[in-house]
C-alpha cells in the first residue's frame, strides 16, 4: 500500500472503480490466503514490479520529463487537488513520490491508487491483465487435492443430512400414530420424511461451516 510521510494532512479513502473481480473459485490464479499463497503472491507482485512505471503513470495523468530518470506531473492521488505539479515518477528505481501530498510507492502502489482498488491484490490483477504479466499458478496436484476434499466434504454433509432427516422425522412419530388409517398414516409418514429433507440438508450445512 502507498506509503505516506508523517506530518502531511491524510487522504481520504476513495471508493473503487472499475476493479477486476476475484476470480471465481478453482481459478489456477493464486490467492494470498495461506502460506503458500502468500509466498506466490510476493512471486506475483515481482512480476507485475518490471512493468515500467512511467506508462502505467501515463495512464493516470500527464508526466514531463525533469532530469535523469525523473518524470514531473500533477498528483493523481484521487483526492489531492494538484494545482502545482508535485509528484515524481524515478523510472530508474521503479518508485513515485508527491511532495505535496506525501503519498509514495511502487508501481503496484500507484495502481492501487489511481485505480481505487481496495488492495494490492485486484491492483496487481489489473496490472497483469492489462500488461500481459503471466501470474504464477496453482500446481496441477493442488487442484486434484482440493476436488478430493470437496468430495469428502460432501460425501460427510450427505450422511450427516440423512442423520438429521431420520432424528427430525422421529419427532413427529407421534403426530402420524394418531391417524388411524392405515394407508393415510403410511402415505403422510412418506411425506412428511420428504418434506424433512431441505431442512436437514440446511442444518448439515450449517453445522460444516460452523
Amino acid at each position: 500500500m502507498a506509503s505516506k510521510e508523517k506530518g502531511t494532512s491524510p487522504i481520504k479513502a476513495s471508493p473503487p472503480i472499475n476493479n477486476p473481480q476475484r476470480q471465481e473459485e478453482g481459478d489456477n490464479v493464486i490467492l494470498p490466503d495461506d502460506t503458500r499463497g502468500r509466498y506466490m503472491f510476493r512471486k506475483a507482485l515481482e512480476a507485475v514490479k518490471t512493468i515500467p512505471i512511467e506508462q502505467v503513470a501515463a495512464e493516470y495523468g500527464e508526466f514531463k520529463p525533469q532530469g535523469p530518470g525523473q518524470l514531473r506531473g500533477r498528483c493523481i492521488a484521487p483526492d489531492h487537488t494538484d494545482r502545482t505539479p508535485s509528484m515524481t515518477v524515478y523510472t530508474d528505481t521503479g518508485r513515485w513520490r508527491c511532495y505535496g501530498c506525501g503519498m509514495r510507492g511502487d508501481v503496484v502502489d500507484l495502481e492501487e491508487m489511481a485505480g481505487r482498488h481496495l488492495e494490492a491484490w485486484t491492483a496487481v490483477r489489473a496490472l497483469a491483465e492489462r500488461y500481459g504479466v503471466e501470474l504464477p499458478t496453482r500446481p496441477k496436484r493442488w487442484h486434484e487435492w482440493q476436488s478430493e476434499k470437496s468430495r469428502r466434504h460432501d460425501a460427510i454433509r450427505d450422511v450427516r443430512a440423512r442423520l438429521y432427516q431420520r432424528r427430525l422425522f422421529r419427532m413427529f412419530a407421534a403426530d402420524l400414530e394418531r391417524i388411524e388409517d392405515p394407508a393415510e398414516r403410511e402415505e403422510e409418514a412418506r411425506t412428511t420424511y420428504a418434506d424433512l429433507h431441505v431442512l436437514a440438508y440446511a442444518c448439515a450445512e450449517w453445522k460444516a461451516g460452523r
